[in-house]
């Protein structure tokens, strides 16, 4: 399958699976943002809705928000924090529409990982509207919320398209970044 919507054999229209890269980012990046959450925080992996309005409804791939605010069904309001995994077929939708949306609600932060290129990008909600505070692709290092202060610099963690995670379930490796924070509310 191509990255594009096509017609399956029943003749109903269907948006192809992630790709593998993106899997092991979002798993991997799972497993590591649950272990270092505190109990009131809660990770969510996709495909959970996030109700910003009662005409937007958004999936991120991964999304943090104190336990208190969910219900069954959905997290009604802004995350948190709101991870994308950047695919072929919804780069711009994640870059342009999403990030829109998640900024008119008020989510804290947007993060947007590349497993292609690879890079990462972090946005953080200053006065109402996204700052980028870091774009990594390359060696260096930067400092950002995640809800609470983190540090990404650059690492080579990437084996076979999957994340590594190395010492305390403070230390999490995203992509090709290592995320040294301990995520509170």
């Amino acid at each position: 399958m191509t990255g594009t919507a096509t017609s399956s054999s029943t003749g109903c229209f269907v948006s192809p699976s992630p790709a593998l890269p993106h899997q092991d980012v979002v798993g991997s990046l799972y497993l590591l943002l649950r272990a270092a959450c505190p109990p009131e925080l809660k990770v969510i992996l996709a495909p959970f809705d996030v109700a910003l309005a009662d005409d937007t409804v958004l999936i991120p791939d991964l999304l943090v928000s104190p336990r208190s605010q969910f219900t069954r069904r959905e997290l009604p309001g802004p995350p948190l924090l709101a991870v994308e995994v950047l695919s072929p077929s919804t780069r711009r939708f994640d870059l342009r529409l999403k990030r829109d949306r998640l900024q008119q609600a008020g989510a804290a932060s947007y993060r947007l990982i590349d497993p292609e290129q690879p890079s990462v990008i972090v946005l953080e909600l200053r006065a109402g509207v996204y700052e980028q505070v870091v774009h990594l692709h390359g060696d260096g290092r930067s400092t950002s919320r995640c809800p609470s202060p983190c540090t990404w610099c650059r690492r080579r963690c990437w084996t076979d398209g999957a994340l590594h995670s190395r010492g305390s379930s403070a230390n999490m490796e995203v992509a090709l970044q290592r995320v040294e924070c301990q995520i509170t509310g």
